[in-house]
């Protein structure tokens, strides 16, 4: 089956006028430019349909692609006319970055070469974009199913970023091309676990990897994993490569190789200035040893752009490799040693990095090893080299890049002599100048403020009249969530994918506890906490909203509630106008009884996650719990608002998130409010009430307005 991703038709017009107009006459050094952009998408492949995407459209011009028009989203900017001076340029058409792989996100490219802008004229031209990564998807037989109690087949690519499949998984990941790396991790019914892994190499845009796992018998004392491999002529087509598994009953205490590394980081990173190479003290040592069973295959992945490893294929199996071989001799000139005998088991193999001449740039390393039980370890380092002065690269990095401001970064061998950065947005030509930057060892930086959001920048570090190169970056974009103000909110509300109420549960009985009334401004959310009391269900209903959605009844007791929608911006903090009456708490746990000394509160929280919650009001388990918001790893900032008593007037609040990490982005918003705190818990009391009103997200201006 022919495997494609087409956006046909995607068309950026220079329309044809058969005069000039008004304000076109006289424009003798520059055309305008339209961009029209149809998209239809047909994709030809099982499982999988692509209704929109969001594309990306850059006018670069020169040898070095310079970019002198960007838009972060054509949506944002469809029917306006660019302005732009007469020459020839290149169209590039792509997919907009994410933070992180996630499932059924492809990515599409195209480009036009020699567009010609004339002055009051235009040329028709179209752009064809293709899949640009590469498709995998899983399929565990029933054998694998039936024996394994858990099994996660992790699959990496070659930027390090990687997709979990499970048991049941079948959505479709998208990778860079390049190779794949498969690690499993597999649990049977007996709690007993092992690892395996297994490279694919050679993998390429639009490939779609189908992996079958499956079971054999093996009569060999062994754990490993093997590929069965077809490749089809076209190398767009469906390819079913089916993953056999051998699991011998003593095949779960082996470990596999252990492999050590000194002399990098924790992160892995050997920054080395370029004078400095030979020093041994930025040597990089990995060790790898296997349980007395030999190393039956070691391999050496490369990412770089360096021509110095031109003649280096990116992957290369060093354990096959002889002292004659042409690999072996070029590694060996850029400073690498290592073993080319492989025979004895029982031997610590040693692996030393020491560049000699390596140019100015990144060099990452990852070292695969396999021993003849098929099982298999890995580890990575980067080589970092700088020159004298160097700007360094933080586009798509959380933790320097936000809406409004980004820390730039550069490095100098001599930090002594001081430096400073120059910047402007992309699309205009004057640079600005930053005051002098501070230094952390050989590295500088300075925090620019006052940026546009979903804007691309050009930086670059200098000292004196010596500037490094030229990068970009592009701020965060600042995502709109529906209805802040709560104005379209109604008794009976129809969910338009933001907005939903768990009361939407008690509707088939007639009953209602979140209602749209007159707020500060115009109208607002109006929630009660009341005893329902029908013949079908008696229970205890907290008024509530929340970014998410009502998924249906659980039995007469409960509700399932899904809390969150993707979101990917980051806020500081969450105002908003409330009132509220608080009650006695005159119900516990769906009990109606008589009214305690304690009042009931009012409760609003705001989380930034890596996913929904699915919430189940009849389990306790799947609630999200305000002790642990510090602790739950799927949250990456929170905060909260309790109303402990009655505000009769509407008045200002606040909810300061407080971000557990800063190089993470978050997929999802998740904003909850409730006329009694323990409502989730049934319990409360009758007539306490929260009215909210005008919420509106703050995005931070500086890096000191972020609470850590």
């Amino acid at each position: 089956m022919n495997f494609k991703y087409i956006i046909s038709s995607l068309f950026l017009l220079f329309l044809a006028f058969g005069a000039c107009t008004e304000d076109e006459r006289g424009l003798e050094t520059q055309g305008y430019l339209e961009l029209g952009v149809s998209k239809n998408v047909e994709v030809i492949t099982r499982g999988f349909d692509v209704e929109d995407q969001s594309l990306a459209v850059d006018i670069c011009a020169g040898a070095n692609d310079s970019i002198v028009k960007h838009f972060s989203d054509y949506n944002d900017m469809a029917g306006d006319r660019v302005l732009l001076d007469v020459g020839t340029y290149k169209v590039k058409v792509s997919s907009n970055p994410t933070s992180k792989l996630e499932f059924e996100q492809p990515t599409f490219y195209g480009e036009k070469t020699n567009v010609a802008v004339t002055a009051g004229k235009t040329t028709a031209v179209s752009v064809e974009c293709f899949l640009s990564c590469v498709k995998v998807t899983t399929e565990f037989t029933k054998p694998v199913q039936d024996m394994f109690a858990s099994v996660i087949a992790r699959v990496n690519d070659k930027s390090g970023s990687y997709l979990d499949y499970g048991l049941k998984e079948t959505r479709a990941g998208y990778f860079q091309p390049g190779y794949i790396l498969v690690d499993m991790t597999l649990t049977n019914k007996e709690g007993l676990e092992f690892k395996m892994s297994k490279l694919i190499d050679k993998t390429e845009a639009r490939d779609h990897y189908h992996l079958v796992f499956d079971m054999i018998e093996s009569g060999d004392d062994n754990s490993g994993m093997d590929f069965d491999i077809t490749i089809e002529d076209d190398p767009t087509n469906d390819e079913t490569h089916t993953v056999t598994i051998p699991l011998p009953e003593t095949g779960y205490g082996q470990k596999p190789p252990v492999v050590k590394f000194t002399g990098t980081t924790d992160k892995g990173v050997v920054t080395v200035p370029q004078s400095e190479q030979t020093d041994p003290k930025h040597q990089v040592t990995v060790t790898a040893q296997s349980e007395n069973i030999g190393m039956q295959k070691v391999q050496l992945l490369t990412q770089t752009t360096s021509e110095q490893f031109a003649q280096i294929p990116s992957v290369l199996t060093l354990s096959e490799l002889t002292q004659d071989s042409k690999e072996y001799e070029i590694l060996s000139g850029l400073g690498f040693e290592f073993p080319l005998d492989y025979s004895d088991d029982k031997a610590e193999l040693v692996y030393h990095f020491t560049p000699a001449s390596l140019q100015p740039g990144d060099v990452k390393f990852t070292l695969l090893f396999q021993d003849k039980n098929g099982k298999m370890s890995s580890g990575e380092f980067t080589y970092s080299v700088k020159g004298e002065l160097s700007t360094e690269s933080i586009n798509g990095d959380a933790e320097y890049v936000w809406s409004r401001f980004a820390q730039l970064r550069g490095f100098a061998a001599n930090p002594q002599s001081g430096g400073y950065f120059k910047y402007k947005k992309s699309s205009e030509t004057e640079w600005q100048t930053t005051g002098e930057v501070t230094f952390d060892s050989n590295y500088a930086s300075i925090e620019i403020k006052e940026l546009t959001p979903g804007t691309t920048y050009d930086y670059m570090f200098c000292q004196g009249d010596v500037e490094g190169d030229v990068l970009s970056f592009t701020t965060e974009a600042e995502t709109e969530v529906p209805n802040l103000s709560l104005d379209d909110w109604s008794d009976q509300y129809t969910p338009n994918g933001w907005w939903d109420s768990g009361n939407s549960g008690t509707s088939i009985l007639d009953y209602y506890s979140t209602v749209k009334e007159i707020g500060s401004s115009s109208n607002c959310v109006k929630m009660e906490s009341s005893y329902m009391n029908k013949t079908l269900a008696k229970k205890f209903v907290s008024g509530n909203i929340f970014i998410g959605s009502y998924k249906g009844l659980s039995g007469f007791e409960g509700v399932h509630l899904d809390f969150g929608h993707e979101y990917s911006s980051r806020p500081a903090k969450l105002k908003f106008q409330y009132k509220y009456t608080s009650a006695k708490i005159n119900v516990i746990n769906n009990n109606r009884g008589s009214a305690t000394e304690e009042n009931d509160s009012g409760f609003i929280y705001f989380l930034l996650t890596d996913k929904i919650y699915n919430i189940d009001t009849t389990n306790e388990n799947s609630f999200i719990k305000e002790e642990n918001y510090s602790s739950d790893e799927h949250i990456l900032a929170y905060g909260s608002f309790t109303i402990s008593q009655s505000v009769t007037a509407f008045q200002l609040g606040e909810i300061n998130l407080t971000y557990k990490s800063l190089d993470k982005k978050p997929t999802h918003i998740i904003i909850v409010a409730s006329s009694s705190k323990k409502g989730d818990y049934f319990t409360g009391g009758e007539g306490s009430t929260l009215w909210l009103d005008e919420l509106e997200l703050v995005y931070p201006s500086s890096i000191d307005e972020i609470n850590k």
